[in-house]
């Protein structure tokens, strides 16, 4: 197994671990608007933005790559800004109908296909380091109907309002984008600069950090501002936790990044996107051991199903892998 491989699946796995932060954060109300969730999701990237650039591996890339990783970054962080109006909606009765809905997973588990499009057709213009097989695209392809599978096995729960449902889709079509940008800009960094992959993968973190910081523009929103304010004072109570978390995610941007310097972007994400059995696999413990939000985040029902369609992403998976 290379290590661009095995770096996909530690952002899996830590990727899983962040959404159950999450869903704990959405249960507490400790965000009462998406703007708080946005705001917190951007200062720590602008945090981590001069530490990276001290590390070694760290080279000073063009002006160029500095605009591009910026734009990616930035990209992210607003496809982020769709994820958070559907996880922290300002009313308390619109989170009580997203419970359950099989449309989060779905427009996730997609990310890697919309990637395989856009990844093929930038093909055309740009020169690709990494290539993939029309093997590995079927089973890219498989992974994502298998994680589809797996969110509809209960049941098909939709969205009942369809603002909800183009907001999770301009989070997949902007996701998939900066995750092809990421990839287009780690390759031409090893063409055309000559870095290995390491050095690639620094060089580009503290350009794509400080595009999601691009997030804290929502402070120019007064209204935004004060009601971040307000709700301060439930957010320190659980900042250890909500810094713990984005550290988390940031290192799972991280691990993927780094995947994308060896492997095509659809073959890193199709194994990155399948975190939620990861999820699915922590709500079972947290089950276990008597935590009452664990129902929330996995079901019992249809557990052989459940089990039998996690077989076929993992064989999935080993394809992509394998092939």
């Amino acid at each position: 197994m290379s290590t661009f491989i095995f770096s996909a699946i530690i952002s899996a796995f830590l990727m899983g671990i962040f959404y159950l932060f999450d869903a704990y954060f959405s249960r507490k109300r400790v965000y009462r608007r998406p703007s708080q969730a946005m705001i917190i999701s951007s200062f720590v990237p602008l945090i981590l933005t001069p530490i990276t650039m001290l590390l070694p591996w760290w080279k000073n890339p063009s002006l160029l790559v500095w605009v591009v990783g910026i734009s990616a970054g930035a990209i992210l962080i607003w496809a982020n800004w769709f994820y958070f109006l559907v996880m922290f909606p300002k009313k308390k009765s619109d989170i009580d109908s997203l419970k359950g809905s099989t449309e989060l997973s779905l427009y996730e588990s997609a990310t890697p296909v919309i990637a395989l499009l856009i990844a093929f057709i930038a093909g055309h213009f740009f020169t690709y380091v990494s290539d993939i097989s029309y093997l590995q695209s079927f089973f890219v392809v498989m992974t994502v109907v298998g994680m589809m599978l797996f969110a509809l096995v209960d049941g098909t729960v939709v969205l009942k309002n369809w603002n909800y449902r183009l907001k999770l889709i301009s989070f997949a079509l902007l996701a998939a984008t900066s995750q092809t940008i990421q990839d287009i800009a780690l390759d031409q960094l090893q063409l055309r600069s000559g870095m290995n992959v390491i050095e690639a993968s620094f060089s580009l973190a503290p350009a794509l950090w400080l595009g999601m910081s691009t997030g804290l523009l929502i402070l120019f929103f007064r209204k935004e501002r004060q009601s971040f304010k307000v709700q301060w004072t439930v957010i320190k109570q659980y900042f250890f936790l909500i810094c713990l978390a984005e550290i988390i995610a940031l290192l799972s941007y991280a691990a993927l990044i780094y995947a994308y310097a060896g492997e095509h972007v659809a073959t890193a994400q199709a194994i990155g996107s399948s975190f939620p059995i990861v999820v699915f696999v922590g709500g079972l413990l947290l089950q276990k051991y008597d935590y009452k939000d664990g129902e929330h985040i996995a079901s019992k029902k249809n557990i052989v199903s459940k089990l039998l369609l996690i077989i076929l992403i993992l064989l999935s998976v080993t394809g992509v892998i394998l092939f």
